[in-house]
């Protein structure tokens, strides 16, 4: 069964029904995370925001897997190992320019296929779609900075 979250940000506000909802989907009483930032998050920023709200529905074990400036070849095999992986919020031109770069594209993908858990928050949503185009569009549109041709993402979940 392929199980995604799509978020467009993640909030502290209370919503007991959607943060009961996604800790239902874990079968681990003690889940794990891999957090994958769109770019380089050095002071961990991002990383911290989105951890206290993990750490606010009762999951502790967030572990943050860089494909950009820090990235372990060594190590990011790990990512699949944990219990969902969830894609950040950012320019979504650049984020798929590092699946693209580091294939985990495909990795991704097997890992849904195989009852993986994938969250996405903004552009990690727009990354489960056929492609990124709309990233494009809009008044708050993202850049594609990186010089992007192939905009195909993981929409073949």
């Amino acid at each position: 069964m392929t199980t995604l979250v799509l978020l467009s940000d993640l909030v502290f506000k209370s919503n007991d029904k959607l943060d009961q909802r996604i800790r239902s989907l874990f079968n681990s009483e003690q889940p794990s995370i891999g957090y994958i930032p769109s770019s380089s998050d050095p002071d961990r920023k991002y990383f911290e925001h989105t951890r206290r709200y993990y750490n606010q529905i009762g999951i502790d074990n967030i572990q943050y897997y860089d494909l950009d400036l820090e990235y372990e070849e060594s190590t990011f095999g790990a990512i699949f190992e944990c219990d969902a992986i969830h894609l950040s919020g950012g320019n979504t031109f650049y984020f798929l320019s590092l699946l693209q770069k580091r294939n985990a594209l495909g990795l991704l993908h097997s890992y849904v296929k195989s009852d993986g858990i994938l969250t996405g928050v903004s552009a990690g949503s727009i990354l489960t779609t056929p492609t990124i185009e709309i990233a494009g569009y809009g008044e708050d549109a993202d850049e594609n900075d990186v010089g992007l041709d192939d905009m195909k993402a993981l929409g073949r979940i």
